[in-house]
């Protein structure tokens, strides 16, 4: 990944050692979080989200619906019907507990590559109204 900046990745699990072992060599500014109201707090600085639906104080399609205005989420679950739903639901993208590592980093790839757009899209908005509204005046 190629970036000016290190992106952040907020990571909502309970156990966040396997996902920081597969993650160790990519340049990415790791929050780990154990619970909804932790993450809340980090949503602001956040790039993409690595959301596992297995939490113990709240259920993950909560966190996905009420997150998921902020930036990509990919959701991690071991059943398939969790994670389906999450997608149609907002999730950016599901992966499925038992994965490869290599999924893992192309995913997140992907999904930092969208915020990123999304991004530049939103700014190129507002210079656009700006100028109109320049323009408009005089």
């Amino acid at each position: 990944m190629k970036t000016n900046k290190q992106s952040t990745l907020l990571l909502i699990a309970d156990d966040a050692a396997i996902y920081q072992d597969f993650l160790k060599n990519e340049p990415l500014n790791i929050i780990h979080v154990k619970t909804d109201a932790a993450a809340l707090a980090h949503l602001s600085v956040s790039d993409v989200i690595l959301l596992d639906f297995g939490l113990p104080d709240r259920n993950g399609m909560d966190i996905l619906k009420y997150v998921q205005q902020h930036c990509p989420i990919i959701v991690l679950s071991a059943k398939k019907t969790v994670v389906n739903n999450a997608v149609l639901d907002g999730a950016f993208d599901f992966i499925e507990k038992q994965f490869r590592t290599s999924r893992l980093i192309f995913t997140l790839h992907n999904a930092l590559h969208q915020h990123k757009l999304s991004q530049a899209n939103d700014f190129i908005k507002k210079q656009w109204v700006t100028v109109c509204c320049f323009y408009w005046c005089f």
